[in-house]
């Protein structure tokens, strides 16, 4: 699974030394990146659209957001944006250090968690969906794929390193692909150890995550 901020990256054409064009945080970020205190931040992201809190720990709060698009009339449905971690920095701003956005995500667990000295947190996240899928030549049957991640986020970012930890792929009741991880921590990098014989192309991923998380 992967969580990845919508960013677009292009160059400008027609010229041999074409620049890079800057690539754009999500819109939530952009808004609401930075805020002095918590009213401030639920002003912000009332002029988005909806919000709730969905996690609280001692200095954040994880906060799922639906963004109001334009050109919505009353009653049709607003556009679900992912969630959002908002941890209280030391001069008690608030400000977005984690995100992860997805179909059908669902948060499982927020925890603070500390590596390599650094205080952090780890954001644990599920999905499912269900797609056609072909195996060995046969014809595509419709699977259901559950997944789930570990989100390692440094806390002054939104941007999060993505360790799948658990993967199944079922059709009718029959389990065709699966892996379940358990991780643990190796120096400044995240472990995910588990037997990967039946994981397939599908359930497959790195046994090893570099967090590159400074010392403080």
């Amino acid at each position: 699974m992967r969580w990845a901020a919508l960013a677009i990256v292009a160059a400008a054409a027609g010229s041999a030394d074409a620049r890079m064009v800057r690539r754009r945080d999500p819109p939530v970020v952009e808004a609401c990146r930075n805020r002095k205190d918590w009213s401030e931040v639920t002003k912000c992201l009332d002029k988005l659209g909806s919000f709730r809190v969905e996690r609280t720990l001692d200095r954040a709060r994880l906060v799922r957001v639906s963004i109001r698009e334009p050109g919505l009339l009353d009653g049709d449905p607003e556009r679900d944006a992912g969630v959002y971690l908002f941890v209280q920095q030391k001069d008690g701003t608030w400000l977005i250090g984690g995100m992860a956005t997805g179909v059908n995500a669902t948060v499982i667990d927020l925890a603070a968690v500390t590596i390599h000295r650094h205080l952090g947190y780890r954001l644990d996240m599920g999905t499912l969906e269900h797609t056609p899928l072909s195996l060995d030549r046969a014809p595509p049957v419709t699977v259901s794929i559950r997944r789930r991640s570990s989100l390692y986020c440094y806390g002054n970012d939104y941007r999060c390193i993505d360790v799948p930890t658990d993967c199944d792929v079922m059709t009718r009741g029959t389990t065709l692909l699966v892996f379940h991880g358990t991780t643990r921590v190796d120096g400044g990098d995240v472990v995910v150890d588990g037997d990967a014989s039946y994981a397939g192309s599908i359930c497959t991923s790195s046994p090893r995550f570099t967090l590159g998380w400074e010392m403080d």
